[in-house]
């Protein structure tokens, strides 16, 4: 009796503790980019996002409980696009100079557990418009198909067989944090040097050439936890 009560025990603390362990940490990712800048108004420059991502940037929905709204460190949507304008807006120069519209009408970053397999997934749509030219339309889609699961994670602490192939694969995959942080930031990177394109930056092939070849650039949210240890 006291043996199943502390299976019991290490299963309920266990769902507790992946349930809130996803924390999301999006950003366009460029060297030494922190959590927060000073963002300049740009008045002739507007920008909607859908309702409902005011605040929260993602959904986890790890199977056992109700889905959780997650908030990103570095901002909400409208937040990280404005961001960018501001901070960076030598590579947006005929926007900045001619004004436009920014209206992102489908937005979803979204990590989803089943008990036997996981889906992690981001698309992104916009309408992006510069000075009285007609819209042109960004249309992103993305997704990772894993069996990291919080069924397999519950079931990997209370017997062995699992937790022999478990840990191995979710070293492989990355687990779903390690995945929706990668998919939220390949999609603003992308959404980004759509908007420099249209605003006529990179038309330099020496530059294009030079950007291609960057080192990979850390989370820098990473690198404060290890110069802490």
């Amino acid at each position: 009796m006291r043996f199943e009560r502390k299976i019991t025990s290490a299963i309920v603390s266990c769902l507790l503790l992946i349930q809130c362990g996803v924390s999301l940490r999006v950003y366009r990712p460029f060297p030494e980019e922190i959590l927060f800048e000073r963002v300049r108004p740009i008045p002739n420059v507007t920008v909607t996002v859908p309702a409902g991502y005011e605040t929260k940037l993602g959904i986890y929905d790890g199977y056992f409980f109700n889905p959780d709204d997650l908030v990103n460190e570095y901002g909400h949507l409208s937040y990280l696009i404005r961001k960018d304008l501001s901070i960076r807006g030598e590579r947006f120069p005929r926007l900045i100079r001619e004004g436009g519209k920014i209206q992102v009408t489908d937005f979803l970053l979204e990590s989803k557990d089943d008990c036997s397999s996981n889906l992690v997934q981001v698309r992104l749509r916009a309408s992006v418009q510069i000075g009285k030219e007609k819209p042109e339309v960004f249309d992103y889609k993305d997704r990772i198909e894993s069996h990291v699961t919080n069924c397999f994670h519950v079931f990997s602490t209370v017997t062995l067989v699992p937790l022999l192939w478990y840990v191995p694969y979710m070293g492989y995959r990355g687990n779903r944090e390690d995945q929706i942080n990668q998919l939220g930031r390949n999609v603003m990177e992308e959404f980004f040097l759509f908007l420099e394109n249209q605003s006529g930056f990179n038309s330099s092939p020496k530059l294009l050439k030079r950007q291609h070849n960057q080192e990979p650039v850390n989370d820098p949210k990473l690198k404060e936890i290890l110069d802490s240890l």
